[in-house]
């Protein structure tokens, strides 16, 4: 393991707090459930079947998934790798993000993406790691580093709850990634907690749930 930091969920709360924009919804709402990852292929298969669906559609394909493997734990990417094009698909996945999972699988299973060493890079090394992948781009690595990694200073700017919860708390329509990237200056080093926050405001205004990997 390297040295990289994660975040201090108590530390970070005690900081927010004191903002006068951010302090009244860390009043409010209970603080950031974020758990470490230790099975980080695992995370990144969850983030493919997870984009751009509904949380109980993807649920559903996601346990379909797991039902193509012998139960006992998550499946290796070596077995992965080894399964179809066709098998993918038959349990709801997109041609597309079978094509994704396959190329993670082998990807993580040849050495290309050397998951067991992320702990030692710095954030910014994880990104270009994470995005040699097909259909993982900046936004899977940013919830990777935040969600499998716990990375304390992530701001995840072309979220749209991140950018819809901030929006609310500055009583503004919407507001564009650079904007909102500009402002989460104010929450560094604890801009991980502050976006977990800026996803529960925006749950508070629509009634929705944010689906999360």
């Amino acid at each position: 393991m390297g040295g990289a930091p994660r975040l201090d969920v108590g530390a970070a709360v005690a900081s927010l707090a004191r903002c006068e924009v951010l302090g009244p919804a860390v009043a409010r709402l209970p603080r950031p459930d974020v758990e470490f990852s230790d099975n980080r292929f695992r995370s990144l298969v969850r983030a493919i079947v997870y984009q751009q669906l509904n949380g109980a559609v993807a649920t559903v394909i996601y346990n379909r998934f797991l039902g193509l493997f012998p139960p006992g734990g998550f499946p290796s990417p070596e077995a992965v790798a080894a399964v179809s094009t066709d098998q993918l698909r038959s349990v709801g996945l997109s041609r597309q993000k079978a094509a994704y999972i396959q190329d993670l699988a082998g990807k993580v299973a040849d050495g290309a993406l050397p998951l067991q060493a992320v702990d030692a890079m710095d954030d910014d090394e994880v990104r270009a790691q994470i995005v040699q992948v097909k259909g993982l781009g900046d936004w899977s690595a940013d919830m990777f580093l935040i969600f499998a990694l716990n990375r304390p200073d992530v701001w995840p700017s072309g979220d749209l709850g991140v950018r819809k919860g901030l929006a609310k708390l500055l009583r503004r329509e919407d507001m564009k990634p650079a904007e909102t990237t500009a402002f989460a200056e104010r929450w560094r080093p604890y801009r991980s907690a502050a976006a977990w926050y800026m996803w529960r405001v925006f749950e508070e205004r629509d009634g929705s749930a944010v689906v999360l990997p």
